[in-house]
């Protein structure tokens, strides 16, 4: 698939997502407009350095990659430091080893800007894991929120083993930030419209007015 054909995907994914537990009203992240326009915008950078850079392209680490390129970089205008320090951390950790307080860049955050980079980076990583794995989405996803779990619901969600602990291991980052876990089951098929049964009386009517 084309890098930026891959990357879109991801990025749909991953609103989806993050709608679909604003709606379940899973946490205080997910009503913040500006965390959604962080977390798309992750997404789209997440691979910036890889399309101007033959190593980069070739790196076992292009998050890492991105996140070097970025953090070169000044802020956007209108986007506050500490924004752009969660956007940065939330590209260095879309994907790899998980943040962790012994890392140089997550151990420099406060607490509030780690919590936002895990629920952050846990979605990019799931919603990677779903592309991967096959997974669409055409409509928008359900998620229930439960006091045992949060409920996804997927479009055309595999059911193999591979599938399965890919997906087991990407959604891990996101159940830390919810402090619960994160049950993925396949959308109901919708099923066909029925047929129209004619109305006998109105042929009748039709038939007779000729």
């Amino acid at each position: 698939m084309p890098h930026r054909l891959r990357t879109n995907r991801n990025a749909h994914f991953a609103k989806s997502i993050f709608d679909s537990l604003r709606r379940a009203l899973a946490g205080n992240i997910f009503s913040d407009d500006r965390a959604r326009q962080l977390l798309y915008a992750a997404a789209i950078l997440q691979n910036v350095s890889a399309e101007n850079s033959r190593t980069s392209r070739e790196s076992k680490s292009p998050h890492k990659s991105a996140h070097k390129f970025l953090s070169a970089l000044p802020a956007p205008p209108g986007l506050s430091k500490d924004d752009w320090s969660v956007l940065l951390a939330t590209v260095r950790y879309h994907r790899g080893s998980e943040p962790s307080v012994n890392d140089s860049v997550f151990s420099e955050m406060s607490a509030d800007q780690q919590q936002r980079v895990r629920a952050l980076a846990g979605i990019l990583r799931l919603a990677g894991a779903l592309r991967k794995s096959g997974a669409q989405v055409k409509s928008r996803l359900r998620a229930d929120n439960t006091p045992e779990a949060i409920l996804l619901r997927v479009p055309n969600l595999p059911d193999d083993l591979e599938s399965a602990k890919r997906l087991a291991a990407a959604k891990h980052l996101l159940e830390i930030y919810l402090t619960k876990p994160v049950v993925l089951r396949p959308a109901p098929v919708p099923k066909p419209a029925a047929p129209s049964t004619p109305d006998t009386n109105l042929l009748q009517f039709v038939t007779t007015s000729d």
